[in-house]
């Protein structure tokens, strides 16, 4: 497809460009509908803190963050996917700033992650970092 953005595309960042990182073992599939690989929806699920509390879905500002080795530095075994700010906000969620150690650029997406959300963000999503 000539609209698809090249591999040098997706490593510079750009404006509007969000970074989520991918564990490679367990949360990538392969998608015959879209004939590659992509991340699973699991990839886009709020996860529960040691508490018991809801920890939303994390992400980097590429323009930020970037750089795709330091998004993943000290995560060997992980690929970094390419989603959009506006995927994001159509989908219904809050991109929230949230400064953390690590990486600068650290965002929450906030907001309900139905089944139908996440399985939006996880095929619209582009790998900047693929996984083998």
């Amino acid at each position: 497809m000539p609209d698809e953005p090249s591999q040098e595309d997706l490593t510079t960042p750009r404006e509007g460009q969000l970074w989520r990182r991918i564990p490679c073992n367990r949360q990538v599939i392969f998608d015959p509908k879209l004939g590659r690989k992509r991340p699973t929806t699991a990839a886009f699920d709020d996860w529960k803190d040691e508490l018991g509390d809801p920890d939303p879905v994390s992400a980097y500002v590429a323009t930020k963050c970037q750089r795709p080795i330091v998004a993943l530095d000290g995560l060997p075994g992980f690929g970094l996917v390419m989603i959009t700010k506006a995927l994001v906000e159509d989908c219904g969620l809050k991109i929230v700033e949230k400064e953390q150690t690590g990486p600068p650029g650290h965002v929450l997406l906030v907001g309900a992650k139905t089944y139908k959300v996440r399985n939006r963000l996880a095929t619209g999503a582009e790998w900047v970092v693929p996984c083998p």
